[in-house]
């Protein structure tokens, strides 16, 4: 720990995708205002949705995705709307009480927890038993043994293998469910080994489900069809048409004239054979000419693609494009470029100037009047950039230059063409010709000189519409083998489930690490926070997802607080840059979550005020003057009318994910108490052990609970803790 409580990782960040991630040096947490993120992708989706009119089935659905998706107070909090109402299938009754418990440790089940869990497991008379109530009955015993343990001298392997046992006859998905969010109970009632074999096992169960392939997908958008680029048609004006057309009329006024000259020539057959002759010399030359200005058309259109021909760009694609909007599209296109770019080319950037500005253009002009993201066209300018390198490494960048190169049989055919139509000019005048010879050379010269760039014009036009479908099918094939590549992307439940297991692992390598086993701990805090450059993700309504965090762990045993600091990559499930620091309950005085934001009143509302940029975090003050701050990210990205797009939901999701809301309570308890807080800590878990043991014997003093707790007007999710507990020991 530095002097103001910062942690700095100088470890390399470790290779991965260079699509997928910003690269990020040496980063410093705590005491930190602001975050530079990379990327933000949001996932739209009614996963998170419900309205308050929606029956309890519904409800219950999503409170489900919130438990799975790593965020089981707020599916404590829709479950406890829900059990008040009513509502009571055992199915709902099991998941009720692991929600409940669900990330928490035996020194957060207070007076009113327990009173949920033990609602929720008393299965009433006369039920049916099913997989919900034996699932539900296990959890009950769970706790008993957990109590148990934690209240016993020594561990009783007969009581852990019991659990194990009870367990082990559930479906396997319950097994799967109990183990991922129960966890923090039963690591204290069997103890388990934290061998390198245990740590293997639980790297593995991280790992699972093919995580190293698919979690960088979560941070990728659904990508935005291809567009077809736009062409327009060649429309001949000025001073095409004109000269063509006056081109024309001499060319008629001249073999007129020659015609009423050859009437009285001495001669007239040779005179007419001379006629025909000047104008095939004509039809020659702007034959030939047409095919020489269609190529050098096509040379300067693809010059301008490839040279640093976007001076000629406007300077803003069409109406309504913001410049926001094309700044970033400027920025996605110099990023991709800059990925793309052959590591032995130090010409790159230079080559490949007016490309970029072009295509930044191009995208910006297609999509800048739609509703899509920068970030949906990443494939797109990945594709071509891609194809540029390509492009460069086989030569094909600059081929066009030899294909369109003025071929020798043209310029002989402009020039025989010329050379006939003069020759037959000069041989007409003194045959009688000298008004129809001047007519057919001045109608030639201009008329097909004109025609050859109409006609040209008009070839090159075709030809870049062709060009455009071949790039538009091209493109579309990249679309779809896009997103084949992102069919499997993975579910928010599983990027939960993973963040929830590399906590496990995190918190098993902390202590194996500071040379603890679980029993040693009087409780933990696990902390979480993007680290800076980190990428990313949500489902709308949902908790946000990083591709890299900080983890700070506080261990905290009868002779202080151990603080282990980890950095996780997310997408590799890989840990570095650990460092340990250990202190006395003393030296922690303050723990206090602090808000910013500005409060506006928006025209639209009628009373209420609007909190924005609402950044809740965690300050720990030490006696030193030192500081530490955690500051989660809190999302306001989604869609205006989401149910869930409300400034206090989004900030219950970013404390807990980040483990702030547990913290909170253990941090405020200890920094109050200091060095009596051991002492306290263990007399509260003894009364609540008692308390609890005697109410599943049926021999609590106090009625049985026949309504779910919160229905005679409780808070169901307290601040603190009951009178009781938080009394001083006696």
């Amino acid at each position: 720990m530095t002097g103001d409580g910062e942690w700095r990782a100088d470890t390399p960040q470790p290779a991965g995708e260079p699509e997928r991630s910003g690269a990020e040096g040496p980063t410093t947490v705590g005491q930190q205002n602001e975050i530079n993120y990379g990327e933000t992708t949001i996932h739209l989706s009614n996963h998170y949705s419900y309205r308050d009119d929606d029956p309890p089935e519904r409800k219950f659905e999503i409170a489900l995705h919130f438990l799975c998706g790593g965020s089981p107070r707020m599916a404590e909090r829709i479950l406890d709307e829900v059990s008040r109402s009513g509502y009571g299938p055992t199915r709902f009754r099991y998941y009720h009480a692991l929600a409940v418990l669900g990330g928490r440790s035996l020194n957060e089940i207070d007076d009113v927890v327990a009173e949920k869990v033990d609602y929720a497991t008393r299965i009433p008379d006369g039920t049916e038993e099913d997989e919900w109530t034996a699932s539900a009955l296990v959890i009950r015993r769970i706790v008993g043994a957990a109590w148990y343990q934690d209240g016993a001298a020594t561990r009783d392997p007969a009581l852990a293998n019991e659990i194990l046992g009870r367990i082990g006859t559930l479906p396997p998905e319950r097994r799967t469910e109990l183990h991922r969010h129960l966890d923090m109970l039963l690591s204290g009632v069997t103890e388990n080994d934290l061998g390198t074999d245990r740590l293997r096992a639980l790297d593995s169960e991280r790992r699972r489900n093919s995580r190293a392939y698919r979690a960088w997908k979560f941070f990728e958008p659904d990508p935005a069809a291809p567009r077809r680029r736009r062409t327009e048609p060649y429309r001949p004006g000025w001073p095409e048409v004109p000269h063509t057309a006056s081109g024309l009329v001499l060319l008629v006024a001249g073999v007129l004239a020659g015609g009423w000259a050859a009437t009285g020539a001495r001669n007239p057959a040779l005179l007419l054979l001379t006629v025909l002759a000047l104008l095939a010399g004509i039809a020659t030359a702007t034959r030939y000419d047409t095919v020489l200005r269609t190529r050098a058309m096509t040379l300067r259109r693809k010059e301008k693609e490839h040279q640093g021909a976007a001076a000629d760009l406007p300077a803003q694609p069409g109406h309504w494009v913001t410049s926001e909007f094309t700044t970033r599209v400027a920025r996605l296109v110099e990023d991709e470029f800059a990925r793309a770019a052959p590591p032995s080319d130090p010409n790159w950037e230079r080559t490949t100037s007016g490309i970029r500005k072009r295509l930044a253009f191009i995208v910006a002009d297609l999509y800048g009047n739609s509703r899509v993201e920068p970030g949906q066209l990443r494939w797109l300018v990945r594709f071509h950039a891609r194809g540029t390198r390509e492009a460069l490494q086989d030569g094909s960048l600059r081929s066009h230059r030899a294909d369109l190169a003025p071929p020798l049989r043209e310029r002989v055919g402009v020039a025989a063409g010329r050379c006939l139509a003069v020759a037959a000019a000069v041989t007409m005048v003194p045959m009688g010709g000298a008004v129809a010879a001047p007519l057919l050379l001045i109608g030639g010269v201009l008329g097909a000189h004109s025609l050859a760039s109409i006609v040209a014009a008009r070839q090159d036009g075709i030809a870049a519409q062709a060009e455009a479908d071949a790039v538009l099918r091209d493109e579309q094939a990249e679309y779809d083998r896009w997103r084949g590549v992102l069919a499997d992307r993975p579910s928010d439940d599983e990027m939960g489930e993973w963040l929830d297991r590399d906590k496990t692992y995190v918190l098993a390598a902390a202590v194996r690490d500071c040379g603890l086993a679980y029993r040693d701990l009087l409780s933990h805090v696990v902390l979480t926070q993007a680290s800076g450059g980190a990428n990313r993700a949500r489902v709308s309504g949902g908790p946000l997802r990083y591709s890299s965090y900080h983890v700070i762990v506080f261990l905290l045993t009868k002779n202080g607080v151990r603080q282990v600091r980890f950095r996780l990559d997310f997408l590799h499930a890989t840990l570095w840059s650990q460092e340990r620091t250990a202190f006395r309950y003393q030296v922690l005085v303050a723990a206090t979550i602090s808000r910013s934001g500005n409060r506006y009143q928006p025209a639209h509302a009628a009373t209420a005020d609007h909190l924005v940029a609402k950044a809740p975090s965690l300050g720990l003050r030490f006696v030193d003057g030192t500081s530490l701050t955690i500051r989660p990210d809190t999302a306001r990205e989604d869609p205006a009318g989401s149910p869930w797009n409300a400034p206090d939901t989004a900030e219950e999701l970013a404390l807990e994910n980040s483990g702030i809301t547990a913290a909170l309570r253990i941090l405020e308890t200890v920094a109050a108490e200091g060095g009596d807080w051991t002492a306290r800590e263990q007399q509260r878990r003894q009364r609540r052990m008692r308390r609890w043991l005697s109410d599943s014997a049926g021999d609590s003093t106090r009625p049985r609970r026949t309504r779910p707790p919160g229905a005679e007007g409780v808070h169901p999710l307290p601040v603190r803790v009951g009178a009781p507990d938080d009394a001083p020991p006696s």
